[in-house]
């Protein structure tokens, strides 16, 4: 899907995807999709569910006179389902970011620990 510039400026396509994939530690069916969204897994023991997941994505934003550059990164993390409004998480992420341009040309890699608490409200 094309972006959308203002000001008379042309739209432009990017590029990217990810590839993901989790496994439930603790038995549990992954996420279900209810209502338009994926639910959080309900929890079938009094300590919670815990899932591993691993991800790889690339971005690659560039088109005609855009130049974004590119990154791929690779992610592992545990989710830990305390109930079934808690979730608590912790990723490692090993990202990779290049810019190849004729005045300006870099490649870093950066690495990065995360970790979340997201509280759902409702259903």
């Amino acid at each position: 899907m094309p972006a959308h510039r203002e000001n008379g400026l042309l739209e432009f396509r990017g590029r990217g995807y990810y590839v993901l994939a989790t496994w439930m530690l603790t038995g549990e069916t992954a996420r279900t999709y209810k209502f338009g969204k994926f639910q959080l897994p309900n929890p079938e023991h009094e300590y919670g569910a815990f899932e591993i997941a691993a991800r790889y994505s690339e971005l690659d934003p560039s088109d005609g006179i855009v130049q974004g550059g590119r990154e791929d990164d690779w992610t592992v993390g545990v989710n830990w389902y305390v109930d079934g409004n808690l979730e608590l998480q912790a990723n490692y992420v090993w990202a990779h970011a290049s810019h190849s341009q004729p005045i300006c040309t870099w490649r870093r890699s950066n690495r990065v620990f995360e970790v979340r608490a997201q509280v759902s409200f409702g259903p």
